[in-house]
């Protein structure tokens, strides 16, 4: 058997439909067996007496992201067109995976729109999340009315969750040159997210091109 006959094997042992597999295939997404075992688990919830939801577990990484990812797009997506899907995870558990690059790697040539923002002629980016330096400018731009140094960031009335988090911001004490993390509730409520945007919004900076003519000593 050839490599692709294995692996169409595999996917077809772990309960995989033959047109899952061979739309995986045309999108180059090679899963493992788990990954193929979800994926199969996955394809039970179209059935009207199927599961309403699966579950992934395992160790921190980024197979299950990239199984979540290569489902959605590489299956549901080029089978029902249209699709809408909600991607939600839980921030204070984020592993150090880039959605991004992932996507990219995984859905380029796809027939399917999977950022609204294309088609308002915005292109999404991913932003600095180094989180020491970013609250470090954040903090130099608030500026010290005490020392005499004036604020260059300022927030609008309108940005009320901002305002409110803001006050409640504090040391990590195992990092104190970090802000201590705060995660939303199992509800869905409190959580410091929108202080981290605007700490994305001060560390992103656009990349600048300068070009300098050379003179001789």
């Amino acid at each position: 058997m050839t490599p692709l006959e294995r692996y169409l094997a595999a996917g077809v042992a772990a309960g995989c439909p033959r047109d899952q597999m061979d739309r995986l295939v045309r999108a180059s997404v090679y899963l493992q067996r788990r990954q193929l075992l979800a994926s199969a688990a996955a394809r039970l919830c179209d059935r009207p007496d199927g599961p309403t939801s699966i579950g992934y577990g395992g160790a921190r990484g980024g197979g299950k992201s990239h199984l979540l990812l290569a489902q959605m797009g590489a299956d549901d997506c080029q089978r029902v067109p249209g699709l809408k899907c909600l991607l939600l995870r839980k921030v204070g558990k984020a592993n150090a995976e880039h959605f991004e690059d992932l996507s990219r790697r995984l859905f380029t040539g796809l027939k399917h729109e999977f950022s609204g923002y294309l088609k308002l002629g915005l292109k999404l980016k991913p932003a600095n999340t180094e989180r020491v330096s970013g609250w470090a400018e954040v903090l130099q731009l608030l500026g010290d009315i005490d020392a005499g140094v004036a604020p260059r960031l300022f927030i609008h009335r309108r940005c009320g969750r901002l305002l409110e988090t803001r006050p409640s911001l504090q040391h990590d004490p195992n990092r104190p040159e970090d802000v201590l993390k705060i995660d939303v509730d199992e509800d869905g409520g409190g959580g410091d997210d929108c202080a981290d945007a605007l700490r994305y919004l001060v560390a992103t900076k656009a990349r600048t091109v300068i070009q300098r003519k050379l003179s001789g000593l």
